[in-house]
């Protein structure tokens, strides 16, 4: 799994560079180009699904969005639906085991918040 984790981000490395020459393309002038881009890398960043949930009518942004597509994959590398997390004693799941201190990490805040993002992290394959 390490190889992989750097293999996705050399490809996010090679992907945000490529755009942004392609954004030199666009805007020769170095100065306008330097503006534009940083506001382009900013719209990224704050479209990946991490910080804020994308109003509808912005959800088609996102699709341009590497570091989307980059947290997405190293969630998924890291984390699986079978995970569990420890909590405090008598407030995990009751299926995990009783009394508990586990809870699945599909159930877990920072996942809940994911799955409402439409990030599609822990998606299990029973469902």
């Amino acid at each position: 799994s390490m190889l992989l984790l750097h293999l996705i981000l050399i490809l996010n490395v090679l992907s945000m560079r490529t755009l942004g020459l392609f954004l030199a393309l666009l805007v020769p002038n170095s100065a306008l180009n330097v503006v534009v881009g940083n506001l382009a890398a900013q719209l990224f960043m704050l479209t990946n699904g991490f910080y804020t949930k994308v109003p509808s009518w912005f959800q088609p942004v996102t699709y341009l969005s590497v570091p989307r597509y980059t947290l997405k994959a190293l969630l998924k590398l890291e984390f699986s639906w079978r995970d569990t997390f420890e909590v405090g004693p008598m407030s995990g799941i009751g299926g995990a085991g009783y009394p508990t201190k586990y809870i699945f990490a599909e159930q877990t805040g920072t996942f809940e918040t994911m799955a409402e993002r439409q990030m599609g992290i822990m998606r299990s394959p029973h469902n």
